[in-house]
């Protein structure tokens, strides 16, 4: 995930700065990329922590991407 890099980096709001303190990635927008690493990894585990952590974000991001991923994977199995 650091390999992605972080595109947003000039004039953030002070609540976006406060945030990347604990999760570098905070606010940043969820790249096709990161999508795909995250739809590997919750085949693997569901620990919202450990997932919160690896992808540098939290948990209200992680758990609602990896809800799309999980809509959307059993929109195209119907």
């Amino acid at each position: 995930v650091n390999e992605l890099g972080i595109l947003k980096t000039e004039n953030l709001a002070e609540y976006i700065q406060t945030a990347r303190i604990t999760h570098p990635r905070a606010y940043e927008t969820w790249s096709d990329k990161e999508t795909e690493l995250l739809n590997k990894a919750i085949k693997y585990t569901n620990d919202l922590d450990l997932l919160s952590e690896c992808f540098q974000r939290g948990k209200g991001s992680v758990e609602s991407c990896g809800q799309r991923i999980i809509y959307h994977a059993l929109k195209r199995s119907e």
